[in-house]
């Protein structure tokens, strides 16, 4: 698993007014919870923190948080609040972990290569874009590969093909379906337009028989 060490501070303001000021001389507020203590109340520096979730996002990541009064916390990101208008940070939230105790992680799955039944007119369909495993922090494998390259029209690819790391156990079901390729569904035919055709067509065959009838009326009395 991905790890970065951050430094914070604890700090003392709680009410919104300082937490406003801290903001703006560059500071974001954040909490550490969980481990059966109080939460911390810390602060950050935007800048580098701001980078630093850049490079762990939507990766399972443990933070080292490097206190201010000599401890440091093994953390994860729960929550990361932003200002929808300005897409600045507003607060942040962590969860304390122990690296020792396992644990249920989500693990992107990475699909790669080019399925020939897509090149014959197929369609990729995705149906997990994750697997639930459980394992120790530090043992998390950043992500799982699986190869389409084979993968022929109708056919599927099966979660338990999926190499597993021994030190890691999957929580998602092993005989569920992760990607398949199927024919493209035929354009939906409107009932109501249909039986409007054949209204129609029926018609026009009704209207051909009287005229001929006519026809051969009029021949016959001459």
């Amino acid at each position: 698993m991905l790890t970065i060490e951050i430094n914070a501070a604890i700090r003392k303001e709680t009410r919104k007014g300082p937490v406003r000021q801290m903001r703006m001389t560059g500071m974001t507020p954040a909490v550490v919870y969980g481990q059966g203590s109080e939460a911390i109340p810390l602060k950050l520096e935007t800048q580098p923190f701001y980078q630093q979730l850049l490079d762990v996002y939507r990766k399972n990541a443990i933070v080292s948080l490097n206190l201010d009064d000599g401890t440091t916390k093994h953390v994860l990101i729960h929550e990361i609040q932003t200002d929808p208008v300005k897409d600045t940070l507003l607060h942040a939230d962590f969860i304390e972990i122990d690296v020792d105790k396992p644990r249920v992680f989500e693990v992107p799955i990475t699909y790669k290569g080019t399925a020939p039944g897509v090149e014959m007119g197929g369609i990729l369909n995705i149906i997990l874009d994750t697997l639930a495993i459980e394992s120790k922090p530090m043992d998390v494998p950043d992500e799982f590969i699986v190869d389409i390259s084979e993968l022929a029209m109708n056919e599927s690819i099966q979660v338990n093909t999926i190499d597993i790391p021994g030190n890691v156990n999957l929580v998602t079901d092993p005989d569920g379906t992760c990607v398949s390729v199927v024919a493209a569904a035929q354009e939906p035919v409107d009932e109501e337009e249909e039986l409007e055709a054949e209204g129609e067509g029926e018609a026009v065959a009704e209207g051909g028989s009287g005229e001929s009838d006519a026809a051969e009326e009029q021949s016959s009395e001459e």
